[in-house]
């Protein structure tokens, strides 16, 4: 229905080998250090995997077509996004790992040269990580109108004050540079209007990483989710993004692609569970739990299928982020569904993070939150 170009197809084809090669044979090692080190380090696979993945041209594949001249399109992009998203930590091999491509597009779309410069350069070279606060913990955050937060004007400068929530990557060690959503003070009659977004460096004064948040009981891995004050901070009025009143708009340029992304790597992570629930139940030869999982792997991947096209219809017509929502929200429920069948499949191995259940029904039934 919606074919992909030969470039695509390559790629593709070079994902595949690459993840078989080095990323399906490190899963339970980066859990590993993901637990002994914590939320707070760097973990070594990482930093092993990145020049391997670079040198073999698999990296920045998500920047977008319009701003990139060897960017792909949505379309495109499909088919690797869910390669990667066949494993929780890949993304961030190839440098294609949330909220670095959503921020990195940001700034790409809606940056100054000068912005460009400073933040993006480093960003896409792998040096540096970046955060995005904009959900916070007292409000309905998912509407971005409900953001809290204060940005106040004061001469050259703005002075933000806001207690941020679920802001992934700020534990990070590389994290230099958060996107931060606000509300201008004083506010704008248009509720649209109210919002800015703004360039904060991570070292800035009155920026304090509280805690790691607990997932579900997980810490970190891959998310990083923090808590994360800003207390009086200043930053020069240089470091908004296209202009004051202007981040409602900047969040759903932002949100739609991410939501695309994030509802495709969600269905391949459904179809892993579904592979590997599948073939527990039959290698304990149950003729009645073969039966019944047959069924209901036809259901599920029906729903994958249709969310898939539903996704792809609307990027290709350039739908606004609210639109993606429905086949996301379907993906994110399957995938809690089969995650939590194939959590139960390996027996007494089921509680263990280094299984696909229990690794993709956290980030699966968080998001139906999110």
């Amino acid at each position: 229905m919606f074919g992909v170009s030969e470039r695509s197809k390559g790629l593709a084809e070079r994902l595949t080998a690459f993840m078989a090669r080095h990323i399906y044979p490190n899963e339970h090692r980066y859990f590993l250090e993901a637990e002994r080190l914590g939320p707070w380090a760097i973990y070594p696979i990482i930093d092993e995997l990145k020049p391997l993945a670079r040198t073999a041209g698999l990296w920045n594949l998500f920047l977008p077509e319009k701003e990139s001249g060897e960017g792909l399109s949505n379309v495109d992009y499909a088919p690797l996004c869910e390669i990667m998203g066949r494993s929780l930590f890949a993304p961030e091999v190839f440098n294609c790992s949330a909220p670095d491509t959503g921020n990195m597009e940001t700034i790409l779309r809606y940056g100054t040269e000068a912005q460009k410069e400073r933040w993006l350069e480093p960003l896409l070279a792998g040096k540096t990580r970046s955060a995005f606060a904009m959900t916070e913990p007292d409000v309905a955050s998912s509407d971005a109108t409900n953001i809290a937060s204060a940005i106040r004007s004061e001469g050259n400068d703005y002075v933000i004050n806001g207690r941020k929530w679920y802001t992934s990557n700020s534990t990070h060690p590389s994290c230099e540079i958060i996107i931060f959503m606000g509300r201008v003070q004083p506010e704008p009659q248009d509720p649209h209007h109210r919002q800015t977004m703004i360039l904060v460096p991570r070292n800035t004064p009155g920026v304090r990483v509280v805690r790691s948040l607990p997932v579900f009981g997980f810490y970190g891995a891959p998310d990083r989710a923090a808590e994360v004050m800003f207390e009086n901070v200043r930053v020069p009025k240089r470091n908004v993004l296209l202009g004051e009143g202007r981040g409602f708009e900047i969040a759903q340029g932002r949100l739609g692609p991410g939501r695309i992304h994030l509802g495709w790597s969600a269905g391949y992570g459904v179809s892993l569970c579904a592979e590997r629930k599948w073939a527990a139940s039959r290698d304990r030869h149950a003729p009645r739990r073969v039966a019944a999982e047959g069924s209901r792997q036809r259901r599920i991947r029906k729903d994958v299928r249709a969310a898939r096209r539903a996704g792809l219809r609307r990027s290709r017509h350039g739908a606004r982020a609210r639109t993606w929502q429905g086949p996301d929200t379907l993906l994110a429920a399957r995938g809690e569904e089969m995650a939590g069948a194939a959590r139960a499949a390996p027996g007494g191995h089921a509680p263990q993070r280094d299984r696909p259940g229990p690794r993709f029904l956290r980030p699966s039934r968080a998001h139906r939150f999110w």
